[in-house]
């Protein structure tokens, strides 16, 4: 998947974030209430998307490493306290936020 310009879920752009992380390239749609998306690519590797990752709720938030073929959710509680969940690797669609919402919400029943 290449880096898009505009969001895949709603078709508004996709702006441009800028990283810490150097070799990096993130792309953010954040302007909707509806969702919150992140693309990462790595910088010279032809706008090629590596990681998706996008918000679940104030302290969670759902990744794909599509190199790797890992499906990790990460809970985030103040201060320190952090815990990962894999889930069974699958390609997102992100034709489709509420069917990729039910299906990841499926998945995490079942943990």
């Amino acid at each position: 998947m290449k880096m898009p310009l505009e969001c895949p879920f709603c078709s508004g752009p996709m702006i441009n974030d800028f990283a810490h992380v150097t070799g990096v390239q993130q792309k953010r749609c954040d302007k909707q209430i509806t969702h919150n998306v992140q693309l990462i690519a790595r910088k010279g590797d032809n706008d090629t998307v590596n990681i998706i990752r996008i918000r679940l709720g104030p302290y969670r938030t759902i990744e794909w490493n599509l190199g790797n073929q890992i499906c990790a959710v990460t809970y985030v509680k103040y201060p320190v306290k952090k815990t990962v969940d894999l889930l069974p690797f699958f390609m997102p669609d992100l034709t489709d936020y509420n069917s990729l919402m039910e299906k990841v919400n499926t998945y995490l029943l079942f943990l």
